[in-house]
């Protein structure tokens, strides 16, 4: 079973951010899920090979378009995230 963890894109791995873009080279708009937490955000799935990512995703990397796209949307897109089963990095 892969690792779970959750990183926020601006301090994801260089080539971890590469992939990210080139897997996703429209943008995240398509992909990106909302996230209510305390703090709701919105985040992209990556994965590597020995870890699955939920990269958190800042404002200007998700457009403001795309953020009032989520009320017309049905709430398939949002998930419920258990923090225990997440490891959040350090310097996150």
């Amino acid at each position: 079973m892969k690792t779970r963890k959750m990183v926020s894109f601006d301090k994801l791995e260089p080539s971890l951010k590469k992939q990210l873009l080139r897997d996703h080279p429209d943008g995240f708009e398509d992909v990106a899920m909302r996230i209510d937490a305390p703090t709701p955000f919105h985040a992209v799935l990556l994965e590597a090979e020995d870890v699955t990512y939920l990269v958190k995703l800042n404002n200007y990397v998700v457009t403001a378009a795309s953020l009032e796209d989520d009320d017309d949307d049905d709430d398939n897109d949002d998930i419920d995230v258990d923090a225990d089963d997440l490891e959040m990095d350090d310097d996150d």
